[in-house]
């Protein structure tokens, strides 16, 4: 091979790679950029779904760790999670199964009980709506039991 071949096939090979550079560039950005294009579109899906009539709630369950007005801070696990009660929501107040002294069980009820019922502290399961604006509202509150203390 002469010296003008050697030379003509050294430039080809640096244009293949400086193509294959710009092309790999070009294909890393519009890859960087993709996952966040993505997560919105995933994260607008989900929020459509969720506030759709077909899902009539999403369930929060934690302690009573504040209230202010109508809304309960619940905690759960080092997490917190505001929500705002609705004004017609249902709220009902569950008393666990028991022993009568004659050793028979008296099965748990539930009634209905008013917002001022719950306190700070109190174990509560809430049933949450997704709202169209995104934000979550209570729709119905339920008063949990203290936990049972073994002997």
């Amino acid at each position: 091979m002469d010296k003008a071949t050697a030379i003509f096939f050294s430039i080809i090979v640096l244009l293949v790679v400086f193509v294959l550079g710009a092309g790999s560039g070009v294909f890393y950005q519009t890859q960087k950029d993709a996952p966040q294009k993505n997560a919105n579109q995933i994260m607008s899906a989900v929020t459509k779904e969720l506030s759709s009539k077909v899902v009539p709630a999403i369930t929060a369950y934690g302690q009573v760790a504040k209230i202010e007005g109508r809304n309960i801070t619940l905690n759960y696990g080092g997490d917190n999670l505001t929500v705002k009660v609705g004004n017609n929501a249902q709220i009902y107040s569950y008393t666990a199964a028991s022993t009568s002294k004659t050793g028979a069980t008296i099965p748990g009820a539930q009634k209905t009980a008013a917002f001022n019922d719950i306190k700070k502290g109190d174990s509560v399961s809430i049933n949450l709506k997704l709202l169209s604006d995104n934000t979550l509202q209570g729709n119905s509150v339920i008063i949990l039991p203290p936990p049972t203390q073994s002997k």
